[in-house]
């Protein structure tokens, strides 16, 4: 899956993930008890290319919304750690002590927050690699409409964030007729006789074209209300969580 816009909460919880560069180059002052004056540069920059190609891995890996983000950010976290750790403890140094569990700390929250921003209804469809759809909700229809042009669909997920709809089609990519300009687009649901439309902006994109996640924005009191309603109506059937 690719997206198409990326959240703000993905893009800051990516941006505050980079605070790993110059964390890098601070353990090696810190490694070494260098003085204000006589900084190790080299190792410096060394340390803070290595922890910039990680965050452009986990960068890459966010950006497609990829089940292995979290994963890999653990990952790093674990080495990051006890190589500060184990180095701390062999030359008794109680400042890298203190430095690696800021580390841990750091990481773990940042892990947390992607994973978090990730699980989004409109970026996560929770389609499994051995499905060839994903599950949709009982009795929920979607119209996905711009000008003239309509597109009925099925819905995995909704909640007052926004909506993962989709073609029952699998080889059907009418909806990315849609994600062109403008960004915004009407989208009306139906679950047992009662209606609810409001505008989405496309944010994620399966990569076969099928199905795509869509963030309400910029609803009024009164739009978000009926929005709450509507889900209510659905969490009372079972349906929605």
């Amino acid at each position: 899956m690719k997206l198409v816009s990326a959240p703000a909460g993905l893009r800051l919880a990516l941006a505050t993930l980079f605070l790993c560069v110059p964390m890098a180059a601070v353990e090696v002052v810190i490694a070494v008890s260098a003085p204000w004056w006589r900084l190790p540069w080299v190792s410096m920059a060394a340390a803070a290319v290595a922890a910039f190609c990680a965050w452009l891995v986990v960068l890459g890996l966010a950006m497609r919304t990829h089940r292995w983000t979290v994963p890999v950010v653990s990952g790093f976290t674990v080495i990051w750690f006890a190589s500060t750790a184990l180095y701390a403890f062999s030359t008794r140094n109680s400042g890298l002590s203190f430095f690696s569990a800021l580390i841990l700390m750091f990481a773990a929250a940042s892990a947390f927050w992607i994973r978090r921003e990730l699980d989004r209804s409109f970026l996560d469809p929770e389609l499994r690699w051995y499905q060839g759809l994903p599950r949709p909700i009982g009795g929920l229809s979607c119209v996905l409409f711009a000008g003239d042009k309509q597109h009925p669909c099925r819905v995995s997920r909704l909640d007052s964030e926004g909506a993962f709809i989709y073609s029952d089609l699998k080889g059907d990519a009418g909806i990315t007729e849609f994600l062109g300009e403008p960004k915004k687009v009407q989208l009306r649901f139906g679950f047992r006789g009662c209606d609810f439309q409001c505008s989405g902006f496309p944010i994620a994109l399966l990569a076969q074209g099928f199905g795509a996640g869509f963030q309400f924005r910029d609803l009024s009191p009164d739009h978000r209300k009926d929005l709450g309603d509507f889900i209510e109506l659905l969490r009372g059937e079972g349906y929605v969580q």
